[in-house]
This record gives structure tokens, sequence and C-alpha cells, in this order.
């Protein structure tokens, strides 16, 4: 069955197969859509390992079942409607929709840019997935990222982004 989203939608994931006690509601969080809305064979999210719910989510089998609500969210997205350039800023885990948002913007021809900053290495996550798509797509599609806390032998960017970086490259 197919599953029909823009670049920049989210879910909801409930946990189930849980039993509940009394008045006791099942856990819920919301996860961006990190795939392209161009790959029909399904959708991927992205799930930081970090408490009870994620560990839930690595527990799940594949023919476990989940209850999802979604696609939602209209406001963040990029779509064939998109008319301006797109700027996105994201520090962490925070870049999981500009995965799908980027490769959308470049599959409608819209110049984008990706400016994504971690504390630490170990924390970047897509960086080869930017990066191929940059190479793709030279003229529309740019990505830099940072370091807050870089290791000693850190050859790349160090340091925040500031407002006049952005604007110096953005145009």
């Amino acid at each position: 069955q197919e599953f029909d989203f823009l670049a920049g939608q989210f879910i909801n994931v409930f946990q189930t197969g849980v039993e509940l006690k009394q008045g006791e509601r099942p856990q819920m969080r919301s996860y961006s859509i990190s795939s392209s809305p161009f790959d029909k064979a399904g959708f991927e999210i992205t799930v930081k390992r970090k408490g009870s719910f994620s560990i839930y989510l690595e527990s799940l089998k594949i023919s476990d079942q989940v209850k999802i609500t979604g696609p939602l969210g209209i406001h963040f997205t990029i779509s064939e409607k998109t008319t301006q350039d797109v700027v996105m800023i994201a520090g962490g885990v925070g870049v999981t929709p500009f995965k799908s948002m980027s490769a959308a913007a470049c599959a409608f021809g819209k110049k984008s840019w990706v400016f994504y900053s971690t504390k630490k290495k170990e924390d970047l996550v897509f960086i080869d997935f930017f990066e191929k798509l940059a190479f793709k797509n030279k003229d529309n599609f740019f990505f830099e990222y940072t370091l807050t806390q870089p290791p000693q032998r850190w050859n790349g960017r160090a340091g925040r982004f500031t407002i006049d970086e952005i604007n110096s490259t953005v145009g």
C-alpha cells in the first residue's frame, strides 16, 4: 500500500502490544519522515537512541505492527508548489526532515542550502547523503556542516554558523 506524503511532513508512532495499567495510554512519539516522497517502496523515519520509546522501536521485529497516524504537518513542506529558494538550518537530529526536503527541492529544481551543526563528529547523520546530493546538484544544492566541539585532529569547519556567514553564502 502506498503512503503518500510531502517532504517535511511527520508521523505519530504509537506503542502497541504492551500491557497497560488502568487509565494508562500508549506512548506516542512524533518522527519526521526522512525518506524522499518519490520513493514509493515505503518511508523512513530516523530515531535517536535515547529513552524508552527508541528502545521499544529497536525491539520490534519485521512482522511486528505499530499504529501510526499521518502524514501530518502542511506548513513546513516542499512540493512542486514551492516558489522560493529554500534555506534550512539544523542542529543535531533536527536535520532529519531536511533529508527529505533537500531531495524534493532538487527534484523540483529549487535552489536550496542546508547548514548543519552538531556538537561532536559521532552526532553527525546523513553526511554522505547530503554530500552526494550536493555533488549531483552542483548548481542548486549547497551543504555545509560544522562541529561545535570538534576532536583534536578535525580538518572540517568548527564553531557555529553566524547570520553573516549564512547571508554571504546564500547571497
